[in-house]
């Protein structure tokens, strides 16, 4: 109880700068990972305890990136052994190493990992069906409210660059296959349609890529090569069209 007061503690010195209004609160980025870095120093200070591990989890699912993930670890390497090897910790270690890995491999340079998933129609699509032409994979959802917002500039994008070969493999993270289809039907979506009909938390391809939100873009030229990932260097998509560009 002592360690929750002192989590409790860290988090109000932060937040209780910033006063609760009707339409939430809003914290400056920095002062959120400000906040993240001392519960992980907490944890680190009181290796032994299982609150301690309890917070490590909680804290572990507040942000994803690179650097939070490495600091999470660090964390978990402090913990006692009864903690570090017990389910729940294992978990914490399994889900940032499989983050780490995945994010690396999809970094601009490295080649795409080849993936299978069912189509619109129920049949298989292949990614290496593609091999030899540029196309652009785009983890999606229908509830996501800025994968919606983003989906003009994309179909204007494809709609300008198909006809030099620009593929566009629309993945949807959603198990609910009505809603998808009239989704594309409202749209008029005619591209690759791809979904694994699974909730995104239950998903394993985008986990593969090492993306944990939608909506995100990756890019892929005629070598098998990512030259563009949005998730790690543009989520506004602003540099887009100038990646398509350079790999058509």
């Amino acid at each position: 109880m002592k360690i929750r007061a002192q989590s409790d503690q860290l988090w109000h010195a932060l937040y209780d700068q910033y006063p609760l209004t009707a339409n939430g609160r809003t914290i400056p980025r920095a002062v959120f990972l400000e906040d993240i870095k001392n519960q992980l120093q907490l944890v680190s200070s009181h290796p032994k305890e299982f609150f301690s591990l309890l917070l490590l989890y909680q804290t572990s699912a507040s942000e994803v990136s690179l650097s939070h993930a490495n600091a999470v670890l660090e964390a978990w390497a402090k913990l006692g052994t009864n903690l570090s090897e017990s389910p729940l910790g294992l978990s914490i270690y399994k889900r940032q190493k499989n983050y780490i890995k995945g994010y690396l491999a999809a970094q601009v340079g490295k080649d795409i990992v080849d993936f299978t998933v069912s189509d619109i129609d129920g049949n298989t699509f292949d990614s290496r069906s593609l091999s030899g032409q540029k196309y652009l994979i785009v983890l999606s959802a229908t509830w996501c409210l800025p994968c919606q917002k983003q989906l003009p500039l994309l179909k204007t994008l494809y709609d300008k660059y198909k006809a030099s070969g620009l593929k566009v493999v629309y993945f949807n993270n959603d198990d609910d296959v009505v809603r998808w289809k009239e989704h594309l039907k409202k749209n008029g979506l005619s591209w690759i349609n791809v979904s694994e009909r699974l909730k995104f938390s239950d998903s394993k391809i985008p986990k593969s890529f090492g993306i944990y939100a939608v909506p995100t873009c990756i890019l892929i030229d005629s070598k098998g090569k990512i030259t563009y990932n949005s998730d790690q260097e543009d989520t506004g998509l602003e540099r887009l069209e100038a990646a398509i560009k350079l790999t058509m």
